[in-house]
């Protein structure tokens, strides 16, 4: 997931999957897959909107691992 379009076509290029939008919002965590994730990568410069999308993905899913860091 990322909120630059410019960032999710040029991955897709590459023949990945890559959705577009922020995670902070339920209805685009759910349709990434987050009930079947095994895990949760989180790259992003706010700490407090880092925080607000693990809270809400391990809601969804709690068996997504915590940080071992």
């Amino acid at each position: 997931m990322d909120k630059n379009p410019r960032h999710v076509e040029f991955v897709k290029q590459f023949g990945n999957r890559l959705f577009y939008g922020d995670l902070t919002r339920l209805d685009l965590l759910k349709s990434a897959g987050i009930k079947h994730a095994r895990i949760l990568v989180v790259a992003v410069d706010s700490i407090e909107e880092s925080l607000a999308i693990v809270d809400l993905a391990r809601e969804q899913n709690p068996r997504i691992p915590e940080s071992s860091s």
